[in-house]
């Protein structure tokens, strides 16, 4: 099994260079520059006041917050420690002998499966297609390769490659799984950067569909360190295997009081859309003109690109800058690197540094 590694590991790299990680700016996390919606930190602080009990088994007030949200009804949704949790709920519930992830991928889709003796198989996605998913050719892929697979696992966006599927592909594939007896499982992690949530599937869930979208608060709402993620079907056998399997009191008080409130901060939301719309197009078009850089398209607040320099991460933390390299990702190698936007500012440095680490 390969090892999981993941972006926003500062602690390491500052300890290795003996320097303060606070000077660091960070690309390599996702995560909204916005920080934390300052609304919700009294609703946070109120949660020290109830340490001294377990939060709600059930999580009923949380689920109908985001089934309000989602115009779903609460028994279609479950909640976790964050969309990792979610993941491995989902993978022990379904107990497949065999899964297909769309790489490269968020390692944690093919490593949850893997823990619980899943043969996982890859369908590798082509850069010569701009590593956009092309679900009639999976399907013909599928039917080729992987017949025996229960289970087909798909970001979208996708991360690290930003791609988005639209929901009338995603329904096709929807369609082949029904008619083959697999489940589709489609991680929306980054899907609240996507204006209004245009190509979600959730709206488009019908009754025992073999699908379930899991979503994650982490990174629109800047709470990595506080944890939540959570999951919509509207299959009622998966709701019940979720509910066998899923771990009691997995969500603390501090992230349950918060995620009953997150989605009623509209400023919020609005300021991020409007941040993410101005500064995703400026990274791209600068990226674009940084020598030696090829940089894809991208629907969510990070870029791919690729670069002819594989020592370009180690080089950029001498300029107090990090970047998250994505050779571990399935079908990428060292050349391949991924930023998040940030603010202007900070995007400005970052563009500045790979010019002149890679003009020459």
């Amino acid at each position: 099994m390969r090892t999981a590694r993941h972006g926003g590991n500062l602690r390491e790299v500052s300890d290795a260079l003996k320097v303060d990680p606070n000077t660091f700016l960070d690309f390599s996390a996702n995560i909204n520059p916005n920080g934390v919606p300052t609304s919700l930190n009294s609703v946070v602080e109120q949660g020290i006041a109830q340490l001294n009990r377990y939060p709600d088994e059930s999580y009923k007030t949380l689920r109908e917050a985001l089934a309000r949200q989602f115009s779903v009804t609460s028994e279609m949704v479950s909640v976790g420690n964050g969309a990792v949790a979610i993941l491995r709920d989902v993978a022990l519930a379904l107990k497949a002998k065999q899964a297909v992830v769309v790489e490269p991928a968020f390692s944690e889709y093919r490593r949850s499966f893997s823990i619980f003796g899943t043969e996982v198989l890859s369908y590798q996605l082509s850069e010569s297609n701009d590593f956009c998913l092309d679900v009639s050719r999976l399907i013909n892929w599928l039917k080729k390769n992987a017949t025996e697979a229960q289970v087909i696992c798909v970001g979208n966006p996708n991360n690290p490659t930003g791609k988005l599927t639209s929901p009338e592909d995603l329904s096709e594939l929807l369609s082949y799984c029904k008619a083959t007896q697999k489940w589709l499982v489609i991680d929306e992690a980054f899907m609240d950067f996507v204006v209004n949530d245009s190509a979600s599937m959730i709206p488009r869930m019908k009754e025992n569909d073999p699908l379930i979208v899991i979503r994650s608060a982490t990174k629109f709402f800047a709470i990595p360190g506080l944890r939540l993620g959570f999951s919509i079907t509207n299959n009622h056998d998966l709701s019940e295997k979720l509910k066998r399997v899923e771990e009691t009191w997995s969500v603390n008080t501090f992230a349950e009081n918060f995620g009953k409130k997150m989605y009623e901060d509209t400023a919020y939301i609005e300021k991020t859309t409007s941040w993410l719309a101005n500064e995703s197009a400026y990274l791209k078009t600068s990226l674009e003109r940084v020598p030696n850089v090829q940089v894809f398209s991208s629907a969510a607040n990070f870029y791919l690109f690729k670069a002819n320099d594989s020592n370009l991460r180690n080089q950029l933390w001498q300029d107090g800058i990090m970047i998250r390299r994505c050779e571990d990702f399935v079908g990428l190698s060292e050349y391949y690197y991924r930023v998040a936007v940030k603010y202007h500012q900070s995007n400005v440095k970052l563009i500045q540094a790979l010019t002149q680490r890679l003009t020459n």
